[in-house]
């Protein structure tokens, strides 16, 4: 059996386990007796191994994206993105062999509005690794500012195959961005709120949507001011939800304190209710999450109402969508509300950065 991989010869003598007595252990004094630190596979069952999570084996080759160009970036037209996809020893990898891979175009940056995402598995590409999609959809004629493209995707990579801990890992590459103007006007790119980094220090590697979306620049392409849970919710479950980022995220991580529930349908229609969420941490920090100073009322004078069907009130200035993510009783809602006239939100006026009650003050800790 000169050709047996050390997989299935593990498989063949030992299939990973059936040896264990199955016994209750009443202490860890026992486990160097049978566990070694480091064994010879990912997953297995030494130290290292039984601990280690199946997204960072060392048997997944990488999936990285590179975004090299975009053309015909204007408005009325469909733009064309090249890209490269290579593993981590640099190598191409063709589209075609991609379990998915999503170029995402959306715009404007001062508030997204809209977005398109489409398949680009069967696009052509060159010798040396460089691989074009043009966009089925059209950039709409009278689009202005910046617009931007991102693009996602995933490897299906089966681990440990032929044992009983055979599993299948989403081998993702990380987002990447490009930001480009419709109609000559400066590039003005999405402004930072919020860092990657900083949302790994508690969530180890953020990746929702199945590993898809792993960047704050991604994620705030579809959640954006008109984005809701529509689509997936049923009509007896009431209004919509809106899934806006900056409504989203401080209310999933209110969670358990809020006064309304935070529930959100996915596109398939499972009902994901994050009301009993226990942040690790005292939410009063903005730092934890903000960076910038963006935390502060010094929103620039551009952004955009946010639609919020099962709010109080709907639509809402930014702030106040953004404030009552966490104060969400009725009476922060009429606050609001009452401090909004024609001309906009006052909030600035007692919450703003050297004002008697400005963020920094009454979130104190």
């Amino acid at each position: 059996m000169a050709n047996e991989t050390a997989v299935s010869r593990v498989a063949r003598d030992r299939n990973l386990g059936d040896d264990l007595v199955n016994l209750p252990q009443v202490s860890d004094n026992q486990c160097s007796s049978f566990h070694v630190s480091q064994g010879e596979l990912d997953l297995d069952a030494s130290i290292r191994g039984a601990h280690l999570d199946s997204r960072f084996s060392r048997n997944l080759r990488g999936t990285t994206f590179e975004i090299l160009n975009v053309a015909d970036g204007v408005a009325g037209k469909r733009p064309s993105v090249t890209f490269t996809i290579k593993n981590q020893e640099g190598a191409p990898i063709l589209p075609s062999t991609m379990d998915r891979l999503s170029p995402v175009l959306a715009g404007p940056t001062t508030d997204y509005s809209s977005f398109v995402s489409e398949d680009a598995r069967k696009t052509t590409g060159s010798t040396d690794g460089r691989f074009e999609w043009t966009f089925q959809n059209h950039i709409a004629a009278t689009a202005t500012g910046t617009f931007s493209i991102s693009i996602e995707g995933y490897k299906n990579i089966t681990l440990l195959p032929g044992t009983k801990k055979e599993t299948v890992v989403r081998d993702a590459g990380m987002n990447k961005q490009s930001y480009f103007s419709v109609n000559g006007s400066a590039v003005l790119s999405r402004r930072t709120v919020l860092k990657t980094e900083k949302c790994n220090a508690c969530h180890l590697q953020l990746e929702a949507h199945g590993r898809n979306r792993n960047q704050v620049e991604r994620c705030v392409q579809c959640h954006n001011v008109s984005q809701t849970d529509g689509a997936g919710r049923p009509a007896a479950a009431g209004p919509a939800q809106a899934i806006t980022f900056n409504v989203m995220i401080h209310s999933i991580h209110t969670g358990e304190n809020l006064t309304r529930e935070f529930a959100i349908y996915g596109g398939s229609g499972p009902k994901n209710d994050f009301s009993d969420v226990i942040f690790p941490g005292d939410r009063r920090d903005c730092q934890k999450c903000h960076v910038n100073g963006s935390e502060q009322l010094l929103l620039p004078g551009y952004v955009s109402t946010v639609n919020n069907p099962r709010a109080p009130a709907s639509p809402v200035g930014a702030v106040t969508a953004a404030c009552t993510g966490c104060h969400t009783t009725d009476e922060a809602f009429s606050h609001a509300l009452a401090n909004t006239t024609s001309l906009g939100e006052s909030c600035t006026v007692c919450h703003g950065k050297n004002a008697e009650f400005s963020i920094d003050k009454v979130h104190a800790h």
